[in-house]
């Protein structure tokens, strides 16, 4: 919370009370609830990414899927984790759902993964360079690169040819 509020607060030991009381920095804007997140992400045509950061139960997931399913919205959402477990037990509940693998490493092992089970990678813009971009997209793989966090970066990485950039905000 403390690169997107300027309060450095642990979310899983935070109410939604007191969680809504913060602003997003140099704005008014609260933190919503998540089927208000989907809801906006509707209202404006893009992506949900709806990141698995705890170890989920298929149940959880579950749960999680029947909320964006009842806000028809499935088949505009990303989910990402560095968790391989929650990915696989998404991947076992639905194999069509755009699911990124979070690294910071790659090697032949993660290449492996995400082909056997239709992941994307997400993946630290630190370790990018032109070879690996391409090295990735041959095998028909697309990468998100996180955390941008000024525009020289941005268009660097864009220049690359990676299919999306994750920042929390450039610097000014």
């Amino acid at each position: 919370m403390l690169h997107t509020t300027g309060v450095d607060v642990k979310i899983n030991q935070s109410t939604y009370e007191d969680l809504s009381k913060l602003t997003y920095k140099n704005t008014d804007e609260h933190i919503v609830l998540f089927e208000d997140y989907l809801k906006l992400c509707k209202t404006y045509q893009k992506k949900a990414i709806i990141e698995l950061k705890p170890l989920f139960t298929s149940e959880m997931i579950t749960s999680l899927l029947d909320v964006i399913k009842s806000n028809d919205y499935l088949e505009h959402c990303i989910f990402i984790s560095f968790e391989l477990a929650n990915l696989l037990r998404l991947r076992r509940i639905n194999k069509d759902v755009s699911a990124q693998l979070l690294v910071t490493f790659f090697d032949d092992i993660i290449m492996d993964l995400c082909l056997d089970f239709n992941f994307e990678l997400n993946i630290d813009h630190i370790i990018l360079n032109q070879a690996l971009v391409d090295q990735i997209h041959q095998k028909g793989i697309k990468i998100n690169c996180w955390t941008i966090r000024n525009k020289h970066e941005a268009i660097a990485y864009m220049n690359l040819g990676v299919d999306y950039i994750t920042t929390d905000g450039f610097d000014e």
